[in-house]
């Protein structure tokens, strides 16, 4: 609901076109309410009476009682505390990946990779990698960071990197874990998909999650370099397994090395534009 006394310097016309960071309402305290709010409403046409579409939040913090909670794609609860997503401009501009960018990758025992960044007629937006016919599809929608698909060689820097960034908050605010799952198309083999998709109307057997946690280098001097943390876990029923961890480097608003460990191996990879 609008404040009676903001209504005669904000208005909005019917069937606008409405985007992210668009003002839309203020808070306020009209009509018969308790305290001031904003009242929020999605509608299926735009006529009073019309359905109501339940709309999630894409991002938000939530805090019940002490417990502080990261929220994603979800609608707050009753009596809850959130507020929005500050994003760190160091990590805005490390993963913000335009058309045209070129990311040089270097490591032991790995050929030098190219990666170039293009897009679909359809502006889907990938990393390519033209040497060895690799592609790793990925949305940045200015608060989150994450990967949606993999084509290509699994023995590869762009890879492990798909891996390690599968999904990452921009933000260094509070150290909030995100946690997310990966496609279990791109990690199994043929014969372990065809036992999943059996099984899959009736509960899945494995699983592979993503957990990552960016947080400030307290050993290194001001605050222009940021960690970011992962770990690969394989659910498989009742026992969880971590398959790799991973850390990648931000320094000055720029990924300057990534690395990727596991039981057998501990891969640093070195990144320049």
């Amino acid at each position: 609901k609008l404040s009676h006394l903001k209504k005669q310097s904000f208005k909005t016309t019917k069937g606008a076109y409405v985007k992210k960071g668009a003002l839309i309402a203020h808070c306020g305290n009209s009509g018969r309410s308790p305290e001031p709010h904003l009242h929020f409403q999605v509608q299926s046409t735009p006529y009073v009476g019309s359905k109501t579409i339940s709309y999630p939040f894409s991002y938000f913090l939530s805090r019940d009682g002490q417990k502080l909670q990261f929220s994603n794609g979800s609608i707050p609860t009753e009596g809850n505390f959130i507020s929005n997503i500050l994003t760190n401009p160091s990590l805005v501009s490390a993963f913000n990946f335009q058309p045209g960018f070129r990311l040089k990758v270097e490591a032991d025992k790995y050929k030098t990779e190219e990666w170039e960044v293009q897009t679909t007629v359809y502006n889907e937006t990938y990393f390519h990698c033209k040497d060895l016919d690799a592609y790793a599809y990925f949305v940045n929608d200015g608060t989150a960071f994450y990967f949606t698909n993999y084509f290509g060689k699994k023995q590869t820097l762009l890879y492990l990197f798909y891996q390690s960034a599968f999904k990452v908050l921009l933000s260094s605010e509070k150290e909030l874990t995100l946690v997310d799952h990966f496609s279990l198309n791109i990690f199994l083999s043929t014969p372990l998909k065809w036992v999943q998709d059996l099984l899959a109307p009736f509960f899945l057997f494995i699983q592979l999650k993503y957990e990552s946690t960016v947080v400030l280098d307290s050993n290194h001097i001001g605050l222009s370099r940021q960690i970011i943390n992962s770990k690969q876990i394989q659910e498989l029923v009742w026992k969880k397994t971590v398959k790799s961890e991973s850390s990648i480097i931000i320094e000055n608003g720029h990924i300057s090395e990534f690395s990727f460990i596991t039981n057998q191996k501990k891969i640093k990879a070195i990144c320049s534009i």
